[in-house]
């Protein structure tokens, strides 16, 4: 006869398996890097941590990257500046051999793979593709990815050419894009590229420029699982680690402070 308390328990235990979650406490100023020589960073006994000359810093735990794991963010925060400002939450995100990936390595328009239309010199300051039609329009700054794939195998590509180009030439059945400068070597035609944006070094989603003001408010970003490409609430090809970057937007002179930091590693 099957056994119903076996089965509540084997139940319970599956859920509890399931709700697994990891806290990591992050709220020791010891373990911060601040971008600011001048910054000043104290911690209370009550655990409220001020920031004063320069309110940035990164934390130097490392989380490695799990596709099955949501990764959540959560402090408290509030500034003394008299019309407030703005906190943000980063992911500073490595891949393989530990290398940075910076936004433009990743983030693209996804329909604009094309080809180099002729062979490009060094030193030549535009180049040809056969199809710019797909690209995001309005943008003078971006890049080119070089040896791009359809399938986006090629992210987190470094293998980029800086184009300065508010809208391309249209000659002869092909795009003449102008570059931000000569190229250093010598393209061939044929080379498959593709449209990506300029970006930065950080990775925001729901975490970028919240207000922050006089009273203590908690804020909270989330990550989780493996995109193709650059993503919202997911991280990018080839993300294996991160840590943190945080930021106050706030006038010079003003102190942030910030309480309860910590990341909470869970099954999705």
């Amino acid at each position: 006869m099957f056994n119903k308390s076996l089965l509540i328990a084997t139940f319970a235990l599956g859920l509890a398996t399931s709700l697994f979650a990891e806290v990591f406490d992050l709220s020791n100023p010891a373990q911060w890097y601040s971008h600011y020589a001048k910054a000043q960073i104290s911690k209370a006994e009550n655990g409220e941590i001020t920031i004063k000359n320069g309110a940035a810093f990164e934390i130097k735990q490392i989380f490695s990257i799990d596709p099955a794991k949501e990764y959540t963010v959560s402090f408290d925060a509030c500034t003394d500046a008299p019309k407030g400002g703005f906190v943000s939450t980063a992911y500073i995100l490595k891949g393989k051999n530990n290398r940075r990936i910076a936004t433009e390595n990743v983030t693209c328009a996804p329909a604009s793979l094309t080809e180099i239309a002729a062979d490009a010199n060094a030193g030549d300051t535009s180049i040809k593709v056969k199809d710019a039609s797909k690209f995001t329009k309005g943008l003078t700054n971006y890049f080119l990815a070089l040896d791009a794939k359809a399938d986006f195998s090629d992210l987190p590509n470094s293998n980029l050419i800086a184009v300065k180009c508010a809208k391309p030439v249209q000659e002869n059945g092909v795009y003449i894009l102008t570059l931000a400068k000569p190229l250093k070597n010598a393209l061939k035609a044929g080379t498959p590229v593709r449209q990506h944006y300029s970006g930065s070094a950080f990775y925001f989603n729901d975490g970028f420029r919240k207000p922050v003001s006089a009273d203590w408010k908690t804020f909270t970003s989330s990550k989780s699982g493996i995109s193709k490409q650059a993503s919202s609430i997911k991280f990018p090809r080839g993300s294996e680690k991160f840590n943190l970057h945080i930021f106050f937007a706030i006038p010079q002179g003003a102190t942030a402070k910030i309480r309860n930091l910590k990341v909470t590693v869970a099954d999705k």
